[in-house]
């Protein structure tokens, strides 16, 4: 019998079924990290079992023995690896400054974090109180100079008119160390006082806690006050910082403070009250002004009164709305005849 031989041709490329499978097979891009950098050029797919490796990025240094290498799995997942290998570089070290202290901020001297320089109580700081470590280049270098701290030292306060203060021999001051000043007996009746702070600190650098006081004679003129009394302070003249208090007579109320002090340009602090007649309204007043706001803004009419005490927010709200600003005083002939039912003093 005849025999038949039958011939075909393979083609080249890889069937289509194949293909698919090999890409379902297949592993995608590797993973990304802050630290490392992939070796080579990625691929859009890597067979399972295939290998890739990584290197630690610029300013970061490698530390064995963890792996940077990682490969494609059955599962078609990248076997496990992370970039902590990879540390970041660090700044150079810095102590801490003869009579301070360089503290980092983060517990680190990697780049990106920072360093507090502080000084002692009676030192001052000469540099940049922060210090940031930078990546400069593959380097990791600080920001600035180390810090360092110097003594606080003071001149001499100044000297001044009629007084004198002490220590007047001592040329350098150290921090905290005082003087006091106090004044020269005056040639007239009226004796000089120290207007202004008497003693005085070495605060900072080349820095007093406040300007020098004066010696000056003060003399306020004697305190009175019409359809009032003086009970407290009694004294023949009044000199820098006496202090009285008043009151009014029956059937007038006190306009100002109770208490007043002798200031030093020899005027009273604060001014002279006065007393008037009639009772003194505190809290009504207040509270018309607060209805008549409410109903201002309630009922949007262009008008509002200046209250003068915590319903003064009341008032600010009204003003703010647009409504006419007007002392609440304009009322008061209204419910001055209300004295005697609400007998408010």
């Amino acid at each position: 019998p005849r025999t038949f031989l039958f011939f075909s041709v393979l083609p080249a490329a890889r069937p289509e079924s194949l293909a698919g499978e090999s890409d379902i097979n297949a592993c995608e891009e590797p993973p990304e990290f802050e630290a490392m950098e992939l070796i080579g050029v990625p691929k859009t797919y890597y067979e399972v079992g295939e290998e890739v490796n990584y290197r630690c990025k610029k300013g970061y240094f490698y530390v064995p023995p963890l792996a940077t290498y990682t490969f494609c799995e059955k599962n078609h997942s990248w076997f496990p690896v992370t970039d902590t290998p990879c540390f970041r570089n660090t700044c150079p070290y810095i102590k801490d400054p003869a009579n301070g202290q360089a503290m980092l901020a983060n517990g680190t001297l990697a780049w990106g974090f920072q360093i507090h320089y502080s000084c002692h109580p009676g030192f001052y700081l000469i540099g940049e109180p922060i210090a940031h470590c930078e990546l400069k280049g593959e380097e990791a270098l600080w920001s600035s100079k180390p810090a360092t701290c110097e003594r606080i030292l003071c001149p001499p306060p100044p000297k001044i008119e009629n007084g004198r203060h002490t220590f007047s021999d001592v040329e350098v001051f150290h921090y905290l160390e005082a003087v006091t000043y106090s004044c020269d007996p005056a040639p007239g009746p009226d004796e000089y006082s120290v207007v202004g702070e008497s003693t005085l600190y070495c605060a900072g650098p080349q820095k007093w806690s406040s300007d020098a006081p004066e010696c000056k004679v003060v003399k306020c003129p004697f305190p009175v006050v019409t359809n009032g009394k003086q009970i407290s302070g009694f004294a023949k003249k009044y000199s820098y910082k006496a202090t009285v208090m008043f009151e009014c007579d029956k059937g007038f109320y006190l306009n100002g403070s109770d208490t007043i002090f002798c200031g030093g340009n020899s005027t009273w602090k604060p001014s002279m009250p006065t007393c008037l007649k009639g009772t003194k309204f505190a809290f009504f007043p207040s509270c018309f002004c607060f209805v008549l706001d409410f109903i201002s803004l309630t009922l949007n009419i262009k008008f509002c009164c200046d209250c003068v005490d915590f319903f003064r927010v009341l008032s600010m709200l009204c003003i703010l709305h647009g409504h006419v600003n007007f002392s609440c005083s304009v009322f008061l002939f209204i419910i001055g005849g209300l004295q005697q039912l609400f007998g408010v003093n």
